[in-house]
């Protein structure tokens, strides 16, 4: 075997596909983990400053989503004509510059237009053009590289959770915008730069290119988006996408604002955010694993199982023995939507056209993510609480998970038809 097909079988040395995965998980850890997982920290103090409602400033949480659904809808289109590193690239620069601007913001629109710009960056450079980059560079241990890849979000957010609630106790929330955009500034652009889009970059293979054929995943050459579309699958896997993603939602973004409604300060529900954070990184790499070794069903019922738990727990938070149990639903529950995805769209419509296809499952994913805090402020703001948001969201994921699981293929039948 010559040296380029050993290197992406046999692997005489450290693969270089995983300097792929370490550059992804950097920039989900400074994209993603900052902005995006610390803006809850944000809601009370931008409320409190500006005199406006939660739920006017939580719709800047909707917008980031929008945005990234926006990317994902047309990712087929985007990244059919540009590689994957020059989006990145431009939505480096995009997000700092948007960052910077949410700290100058003193008006709704201003708010809103910064969203929105944070939202389409952000889809330009996480979770879309990382799962086609990692997909390229990995035939083999995919699930495990995706996961490692994402944990990067939870890590970031672990990171910056207390040091923007610091910055905010000290300087006020417009310096913490800055230290964040401070960050991504040094951070996002290198490392967009640094991406190679596939192992043919560097004169390589993919990790277990030539393997034998084992899991549904990669059986056949699957369907292209317009004969997805034509089967009532498809439709149905949209649906339950949003509501899986809807009913995790509030797991994160409701936490700070709830803690300190029921009385914690908000020093702890800062430390809580971290932790969740933390949580939510362990769940990713773990998430990833479990797929690549008990199969598709198994780990998307798990997920599910910890969706429930994390809300229950959260209906139960005045207690803090609560909020243990929290951290275990929350790690993987909100892991499904960035590390599951990109594989069950593999398992359930195969390669042909996975681009276009992830890219609407990607949105349908963003969107429950999107309307998620306009559901949970809604409850708040006409019963006072986001506890019913929780009960509602328990019942959504019961039904939501037990659809996902069987609409999957069976991994045992597709193997033992391929023996």
């Amino acid at each position: 075997m010559d040296q380029e097909n050993r290197q992406g079988l046999d692997q005489p040395g450290l693969f270089y596909g995983w300097f792929m995965v370490a550059a992804g998980f950097f920039i989900m850890c400074f994209a993603m983990g900052t902005i995006l997982n610390c803006y809850s920290l944000f809601v009370k103090p931008i409320c409190e400053d500006l005199g406006y409602a939660r739920q006017q400033i939580a719709l800047n949480a909707s917008l980031h989503s929008c945005g990234q659904m926006t990317v994902a809808l047309f990712s087929g289109k985007i990244f059919k004509r540009f590689k994957p590193r020059t989006v990145m690239i431009a939505s480096a620069v995009v997000m700092t510059a948007a960052t910077v601007s949410y700290s100058f913001a003193t008006n709704l629109p201003m708010f809103y237009l910064s969203a929105i710009l944070v939202g389409l960056s952000m889809g330009g450079i996480t979770t879309v053009p990382l799962s086609l980059i990692i997909s390229n560079w990995f035939h083999q241990k995919r699930g495990t590289a995706i996961g490692i890849c994402f944990t990067g979000s939870g890590v970031g957010g672990m990171i910056f959770s207390p040091i923007v609630g610091k910055v905010i106790v000290q300087s006020g929330w417009r310096a913490a915008f800055l230290v964040l955009a401070g960050v991504m500034a040094v951070t996002l652009l290198p490392l967009a730069l640094f991406i190679k889009n596939s192992p043919k970059d560097k004169g390589l293979r993919p990790l277990g290119e030539g393997r034998e054929i084992t899991n549904i995943q990669e059986i056949g050459d699957g369907v292209t988006l317009s004969e997805a579309k034509g089967t009532a699958k498809f439709w149905l896997i949209l649906g339950v996408s949003v509501v899986m993603s809807a009913s995790a939602g509030p797991l994160m973004n409701t936490l700070s604002p709830y803690l300190t409604d029921l009385g914690y300060d908000y020093s702890f529900a800062a430390m809580m955010a971290s932790l969740s954070m933390g949580a939510l990184a362990v769940g990713k790499t773990a998430l990833g694993q479990i797929y690549d070794r008990v199969g598709n069903r198994k780990a998307t019922a798990l997920a599910g199982v910890a969706a429930v738990l994390g809300l229950a727990s959260m209906v139960f938070a005045q207690n803090k023995i609560a909020l243990a149990p929290y951290l275990v639903g929350t790690g993987f529950a909100c892991a499904f939507g960035s590390v599951a995805y990109p594989i069950l769209t593999r398992a359930l419509f195969g390669e042909k056209d996975y681009t276009s296809i992830y890219g609407v499952v990607s949105f349908a994913n963003s969107l429950g993510v999107a309307i998620s805090p306009i559901i949970a402020t809604w409850f708040y703001d006409n019963m006072g609480s986001y506890r019913y948001a929780y009960y509602v969201m328990i019942v959504a994921a019961v039904v939501a998970t037990t659809i996902f699981v069987r609409l999957l293929p069976n991994e045992k039948k597709a193997q033992e038809v391929q023996a």
